[in-house]
Protein backbone atom coordinates (compact mmCIF):
# COMPACT_ATOMS: atom_id res chain seq x y z
CA UNK A 1 0.00 0.00 0.00
CA UNK A 2 1.50 3.30 -1.05
CA UNK A 3 1.09 6.23 1.30
CA UNK A 4 1.25 9.31 -0.89
CA UNK A 5 1.18 12.82 0.54
CA UNK A 6 1.04 16.20 -1.18
CA UNK A 7 3.57 18.67 0.19
CA UNK A 8 1.74 21.88 1.17
CA UNK A 9 2.48 24.89 -1.04
CA UNK A 10 3.84 22.76 -3.89
CA UNK A 11 2.58 20.25 -6.40
CA UNK A 12 5.12 17.72 -5.18
CA UNK A 13 3.85 14.31 -4.06
CA UNK A 14 6.02 12.20 -1.78
CA UNK A 15 5.66 8.73 -0.35
CA UNK A 16 5.41 8.68 3.43
CA UNK A 17 7.56 6.17 5.28
CA UNK A 18 6.54 7.02 8.84
CA UNK A 19 3.37 8.29 10.50
CA UNK A 20 2.33 9.17 14.02
CA UNK A 21 -0.18 6.98 15.83
CA UNK A 22 -3.17 9.25 15.20
CA UNK A 23 -2.59 9.49 11.47
CA UNK A 24 -1.92 5.76 11.18
CA UNK A 25 -5.08 4.78 13.04
CA UNK A 26 -7.13 7.01 10.71
CA UNK A 27 -5.35 5.68 7.60
CA UNK A 28 -6.00 2.04 8.53
CA UNK A 29 -9.41 2.69 10.19
CA UNK A 30 -8.24 1.10 13.43
CA UNK A 31 -8.54 2.55 16.94
CA UNK A 32 -5.44 4.18 18.48
CA UNK A 33 -4.87 1.47 21.07
CA UNK A 34 -5.30 -1.38 18.59
CA UNK A 35 -3.10 0.35 16.02
CA UNK A 36 -0.18 0.81 18.42
CA UNK A 37 -0.61 -2.78 19.63
CA UNK A 38 -0.41 -4.07 16.05
CA UNK A 39 2.52 -1.77 15.23
CA UNK A 40 4.42 -3.12 18.23
CA UNK A 41 3.70 -6.68 17.11
CA UNK A 42 5.05 -5.75 13.68
CA UNK A 43 8.21 -4.27 15.18
CA UNK A 44 7.38 -0.99 13.43
CA UNK A 45 7.46 1.40 16.42
CA UNK A 46 10.19 4.03 16.70
CA UNK A 47 10.20 6.08 19.89
CA UNK A 48 12.18 9.31 19.62
CA UNK A 49 13.28 10.65 22.98
CA UNK A 50 13.37 8.81 26.27
CA UNK A 51 10.85 10.96 28.08
CA UNK A 52 7.22 9.96 28.38
CA UNK A 53 6.16 12.70 25.98
CA UNK A 54 8.55 11.55 23.24
CA UNK A 55 7.45 11.26 19.64
CA UNK A 56 6.34 7.84 18.42
CA UNK A 57 6.62 7.04 14.71
CA UNK A 58 5.34 3.96 12.91
CA UNK A 59 7.31 2.53 9.98
CA UNK A 60 4.63 1.99 7.32
CA UNK A 61 6.68 -0.51 5.31
CA UNK A 62 7.08 -2.84 8.29
CA UNK A 63 3.46 -2.35 9.33
CA UNK A 64 2.19 -3.14 5.81
CA UNK A 65 4.30 -6.32 5.67
CA UNK A 66 2.83 -7.38 9.01
CA UNK A 67 -0.72 -6.65 7.84
CA UNK A 68 -0.23 -8.53 4.56
CA UNK A 69 0.20 -11.85 6.37
CA UNK A 70 -3.42 -11.59 7.50
CA UNK A 71 -4.71 -11.14 3.96
CA UNK A 72 -4.68 -14.83 3.03
CA UNK A 73 -6.45 -16.09 6.18
CA UNK A 74 -8.93 -13.23 5.78
CA UNK A 75 -9.83 -14.53 2.32
CA UNK A 76 -9.97 -18.16 3.47
CA UNK A 77 -12.21 -17.49 6.47
CA UNK A 78 -14.17 -14.55 5.04
CA UNK A 79 -13.18 -12.21 7.88
CA UNK A 80 -11.28 -8.93 7.98
CA UNK A 81 -7.58 -8.81 8.85
CA UNK A 82 -8.13 -7.16 12.20
CA UNK A 83 -10.81 -9.70 13.18
CA UNK A 84 -8.54 -12.60 12.13
CA UNK A 85 -5.71 -11.23 14.25
CA UNK A 86 -7.99 -10.72 17.26
CA UNK A 87 -9.48 -14.22 17.06
CA UNK A 88 -6.10 -15.86 16.41
CA UNK A 89 -4.65 -14.09 19.47
CA UNK A 90 -7.62 -15.23 21.59
CA UNK A 91 -7.07 -18.77 20.33
CA UNK A 92 -3.35 -18.64 21.17
CA UNK A 93 -2.67 -19.48 17.54
CA UNK A 94 -0.14 -16.73 16.71
CA UNK A 95 3.55 -17.59 16.61
CA UNK A 96 6.12 -14.81 16.33
CA UNK A 97 9.09 -15.59 14.10
CA UNK A 98 11.35 -12.56 13.82
CA UNK A 99 9.17 -9.75 12.48
CA UNK A 100 6.58 -12.19 11.16
CA UNK A 101 3.56 -13.66 12.87
CA UNK A 102 2.26 -17.05 11.76
CA UNK A 103 -1.24 -18.36 12.42
CA UNK A 104 -1.62 -22.02 13.40
CA UNK A 105 -4.73 -22.89 11.40
CA UNK A 106 -5.44 -26.08 13.37
CA UNK A 107 -5.63 -24.17 16.66
CA UNK A 108 -7.51 -21.35 14.99
CA UNK A 109 -10.15 -23.67 13.49
CA UNK A 110 -10.54 -25.54 16.79
CA UNK A 111 -11.21 -22.17 18.43
CA UNK A 112 -13.75 -21.27 15.73
CA UNK A 113 -15.66 -24.50 16.52
CA UNK A 114 -16.61 -22.93 19.88
CA UNK A 115 -18.82 -20.52 17.95
CA UNK A 116 -20.57 -23.14 15.83
CA UNK A 117 -24.34 -23.18 16.13
CA UNK A 118 -26.03 -26.58 16.45
CA UNK A 119 -27.90 -27.89 13.41
CA UNK A 120 -31.63 -27.16 13.28
CA UNK A 121 -34.37 -28.67 11.17
CA UNK A 122 -35.72 -26.57 8.39
CA UNK A 123 -39.36 -25.61 8.80
CA UNK A 124 -41.68 -27.69 6.59
CA UNK A 125 -42.54 -26.06 3.30
CA UNK A 126 -46.00 -24.57 3.30
CA UNK A 127 -48.10 -25.91 0.41
CA UNK A 128 -48.67 -23.37 -2.30
CA UNK A 129 -52.01 -21.70 -1.93
CA UNK A 130 -54.01 -20.55 -4.91
CA UNK A 131 -54.73 -16.86 -4.80
CA UNK A 132 -57.85 -15.43 -6.32
CA UNK A 133 -57.36 -12.18 -8.10
CA UNK A 134 -60.23 -9.82 -8.71
CA UNK A 135 -60.01 -7.77 -11.86
CA UNK A 136 -61.95 -4.57 -12.29
CA UNK A 137 -63.41 -4.65 -15.77
CA UNK A 138 -65.28 -1.33 -15.70
CA UNK A 139 -64.49 0.94 -18.62
CA UNK A 140 -62.10 3.80 -17.97
CA UNK A 141 -63.94 7.09 -17.83
CA UNK A 142 -63.15 9.49 -20.58
CA UNK A 143 -62.24 12.75 -18.94
CA UNK A 144 -60.27 15.70 -20.16
CA UNK A 145 -56.54 15.20 -20.44
CA UNK A 146 -54.32 17.96 -19.22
Amino acid sequence: MKHLYKVPGTNKIVQKKYVRIGEGSVTYSIGHHRFIEMARAAGAVYKLGDAQGGTVLINLELFDEYMEQFHEPAVIYGLGKTRIMTLAAEAGAIYKVGNSALVNTELFEAYLEKFREPAREIAPVVAEQKHEYKVDVRPISKGRSR
